[in-house]
Formats: C-alpha cells, structure tokens, sequence
C-alpha cells in the first residue's frame, strides 16, 4: 500500500517474488508503476478500501506518508490523517497475517503514535521485527538516503542484513550509458535564467 511508482516492486520482483496488489491514491502514479510492472496496482484511498479486496500474500509492504515526520518541514506535528493511515495499514496487517512485513518511513517516524501503533500490532500478532535506519549507498543505490526500515516476520528469525558495499556516484551508476544518450540541450527558460545570472 502506497505503492507510488513502486520501486519496491521492482526490487521484489528481482528478489523471485509474485507481485500481488498494489495500491496508490493518484492515478498519474499508479500509472507509471503498471507500465513498468505490468498492471497490478489499483487506484484508491487506503481509508476505503477493505484488506479483503487484496489477494492472500506471503510479503506486505508498506510506506506511509511522510511529511509530517520529514526533517524537511518547518511545521511538524503528527496529524489525525497519519494515525488513521497507520491504524489502516494495522487492519491490513490483522486481516492478511502476511509471513513477512517490511515498512519505510524517514527517520522522524519512529518517535510517532503512527509507528507506535504498527510495532505494538506486530508484536500482539507474534511477528519478530527489527528496525534500523539505513543509509541506500550503503547498498548500491547512488543516492545517500537515510531511512528507517523495519523488516518483520512470522515464520521465523530476521535475516542478517547484507555487508555494506562502496558507494557508487550517479556519473558513476550511468557511466556506459552516456555514449548511448541523445545530445541534451539547455531549454529556452534556463537559457534565459543563465543570461539573467551573466553566465
């Protein structure tokens, strides 16, 4: 649930997972994930769609929203609307009783009734978790983003994360795709703006 363009279920995918349903509340998103995945995320609000419309699944993945928890915003405060989204995504959670759980979230998360709720539902339904917060480069992604991850499971112990790998830069990551790339060119408002700045 709030799938967005779905990353995750390109990295499921890759992983031998079966992509089951997805869901994202703007269609222009929801899009861009089918193209790329194949059509398996429906577009809707998470606060009216009943768990029961999703298929059974051995994995649920979820990324609640996260401006309010942001380092980014000035006016912080949890709302009513972050507390309703985490009590759905607990819903879910009690009526699939998935085998594994995995949620992302910015740091700032931990500290929230929203967070408090989805732990205190993982540990009354037995799950095992575990939550760090972790830094994408670490990983192979050239990008340095710290997030809070909790990885939870039903079935058993949580694995042992994988050692942390040299960070790749993006000229680095696209580098043997430049020679392929069409010419780019500056558009006419950036020209503008670069006269504007005597460049």
């Amino acid at each position: 649930v709030f799938t967005g363009g779905d990353g995750c279920g390109i990295g499921a995918r890759d992983a031998g997972f079966e992509l089951g349903d997805g869901l994202e509340i703007d269609p222009d998103i929801a899009q861009v994930a089918n193209d790329s995945l194949g059509g398996h995320v429906h577009v809707g609000d998470i606060l009216t769609t009943h768990p029961s419309l999703f298929k059974p699944m051995d994995l649920f993945n979820s990324s609640p929203p996260c401006p309010s928890f942001s380092v980014a915003n000035s006016k912080k405060g949890e709302t009513e609307l972050d507390i309703a989204l985490a009590e759905k995504v607990c819903e879910f959670i009690r009526y699939h009783k998935p085998k594994l759980l995995t949620i992302e979230n910015v740091m700032g998360y931990r500290k929230s009734k929203s967070y408090a709720l989805i732990i205190s539902t993982l540990a009354e339904l037995g799950y095992m978790y575990d939550a760090q917060v972790l830094n994408s480069a670490d990983y192979g992604v050239p990008q340095t983003r710290r997030r809070l991850i909790v990885r939870a499971s039903r079935i058993g112990m949580i694995p042992s994360l994988p050692k942390p790998v040299k960070w790749v830069g993006w000229y680095e990551a696209i580098e043997d795709l430049i020679p392929t790339l069409p010419e780019s060119k500056f558009s006419d408002w950036q020209l503008k703006k670069l006269k504007l700045l005597g460049t």
